[in-house]
């Protein structure tokens, strides 16, 4: 059995040491014109120790690649560009899989897991369908879901579907291997939704709309990828990394302050929300700096200043 994957993301990495561990051999494939240069050295120096062949090209050149390999299944994670079907062998095409880290067609697009802690998705999921002449459109063939525990960021999300997702390759290993019949869930179309790729306005704090627990999300959802969640002070940008929503304010005096403003910074840093809730910023990303919520007022947030403007 010999697997191809096709990879510019780190998140590929326990996949390969799962097959690495279990002696099956694999190829990778990645595209040298774009992605995160950090991940591709990590996935090459991997390879490189694990002695499994590592491919960079240009996108056309994947197609080359799977001729000469000969893959008999195919793992696509973390590759931008729509691939051809029709100019991959009939053979394979049923065995070319990709791996998307939101349920399908719920969460079609690129960024799917962003938009699932944006919105406060109780279950964050792991799917791997087939590929077809559309982005995101195959049939199902696995998925997986998990609880949304209140510290799981973009990040820790990430490194743990990255974990999940073993399972179902395992599991369509297991079926190539044994030559039995894959179920399949055809996509309806009518559910799905399609989600772009995060804005400016995605990731800025929109304080007079907003709750406490929305600011929470999106602070989750833009960590580490963007460095926080966005919001201004005085016209400059400030970054946020880390809040905890804190209970509703009973004071008449501060429910009439306007949402974002600073009601203490002395040692912690609080703000009042839309929903009159209170919301402690613990840290905070200053022109690249990380500044702790208690030493804020060093940097210019005080109390009585409001944040969004």
């Amino acid at each position: 059995m010999k697997i191809g994957i096709v990879s510019n993301a780190a998140f590929c990495m326990p996949l390969l040491q799962a097959l690495m561990h279990n002696r099956i051999q694999a190829s990778v494939f990645a595209d040298a014109c774009i992605g995160d240069q950090s991940d591709l050295q990590a996935i090459g120096h991997f390879c490189q120790q694990a002695r499994m062949p590592f491919q960079q090209g240009e996108p056309d050149y994947l197609y080359f690649w799977l001729e000469e390999t000969k893959p008999d299944i195919v793992f696509v994670m973390g590759f931008t560009h729509l691939i051809r079907i029709e100019q991959i062998d009939a053979v394979l095409r049923n065995h070319i899989y990709n791996v998307h880290f939101g349920p399908l067609p719920a969460y079609r697009g690129p960024n799917p897991l962003f938009w699932q802690i944006k919105n406060g998705e109780a279950q964050l999921t792991a799917t791997i369908h087939r590929i077809n002449d559309r982005f995101d459109a195959g049939d199902v063939v696995w998925s997986k879901s998990v609880q949304r525990e209140n510290y799981m960021s973009f990040g820790v999300v990430n490194m743990v579907l990255s974990q999940v997702v073993v399972e179902g390759a395992v599991y369509l290993i297991q079926h190539a291997i044994q030559k039995k019949q894959l179920p399949a869930i055809k996509q309806v179309a009518k559910n799905a939704t399609y989600y772009k790729r995060p804005t400016l306005a995605d990731v800025l704090i929109n304080w007079d709309n907003m709750n406490a627990e929305a600011i929470v999300n999106l602070v989750l959802a833009c960590n580490p990828w963007n460095k926080g969640a966005i919001t201004l002070l005085n016209g400059q940008e400030i970054k946020i990394l880390d809040v905890v929503s804190g209970e509703k304010s009973l004071s008449i005096q501060l429910n009439q302050q306007p949402p974002g403003t600073i009601i203490s910074h002395q040692n912690e840093l609080e703000v009042i929300c839309a929903d009159q809730h209170l919301l402690s910023i613990n840290m905070l990303n200053i022109n690249g700096a990380f500044v702790p919520g208690r030493h804020a007022s060093t940097f210019g947030l005080t109390e009585g200043q409001r944040l969004g403007v």
